[in-house]
């Protein structure tokens, strides 16, 4: 799991109103848990916290990038200036995708009132398609680049990745009496970038396939 990922899912999560009322939304006086959580809890806490969102599983796609192992970089866009060394030569900075990932997140919302948390319409949209309108007018996050130990560059570049819904259902067989799980199968298509510094001693830098990389 990466936290660029499960900070958006968060925000997806408690963004859900239903009846006026944000049901995943963190209990003021709870320190130790919210309504959105990256396991399953304990059995006596269990049921004290419904309604509750749980990351049921995550499955991890990757795909090691053709170019790694050539001498094309990616450059860097978005008027990032190269800086300079402690002596004062230019370096120049561009990131290298090592890998391509996608990153399948399962959900399960755990609800007990079938009629107010599961029905949907257009007056008055239920969970799953609030998550789903969310990821509509959010379709893009940001991952960091990573920064490898000994590097000059101290400041936060990031890059934009896409998320998308792969499916949802209703299960309502659960070893629960009267509960009822909503399940929501979100995908990020990630990378892994990372930061590469080259002193600038002149000559042509091979520029392969951009991609965006945001300084924060």
């Amino acid at each position: 799991m990466r936290k660029s990922h499960i900070d958006y899912l968060r925000k997806m999560v408690e963004s859900v109103v239903i009846d006026g009322i944000h049901l995943f939304a963190p209990e003021p006086d709870s320190k130790k848990h919210g309504k959105f959580l990256e396991t399953y809890p304990s059995q006596d806490s269990f049921q004290r916290l419904l309604p509750l969102c749980v990351i049921n599983s995550v499955r991890i796609n990757d795909n090691l990038d053709a170019r790694q192992n050539t001498e094309t970089r990616v450059k860097i866009v978005d008027k990032i200036e190269p800086i300079l060394d402690l002596e004062g030569n230019k370096i120049l900075r561009t990131a290298r995708t090592d890998f391509k990932q996608e990153f399948k997140y399962t959900l399960h919302f755990l609800v007990k009132n079938p009629t107010r948390d599961i029905n949907s319409d257009i007056d008055s949209l239920g969970i799953l398609d609030q998550c789903k309108l969310y990821i509509s007018e959010n379709p893009k996050t940001q991952s960091r680049v990573l920064i490898p130990a000994g590097s000059i560059s101290t400041d936060n570049l990031t890059y934009p990745i896409g998320v998308d819904v792969t499916g949802s259902e209703l299960i309502t067989q659960y070893a629960g009496e009267g509960l009822y799980i909503l399940a929501l199968d979100i995908i990020f298509r990630d990378r892994l970038v990372t930061l590469v510094e080259d002193l600038a001693i002149g000559g042509t830098l091979k520029v392969l396939q951009p991609i965006e990389v945001i300084k924060n």
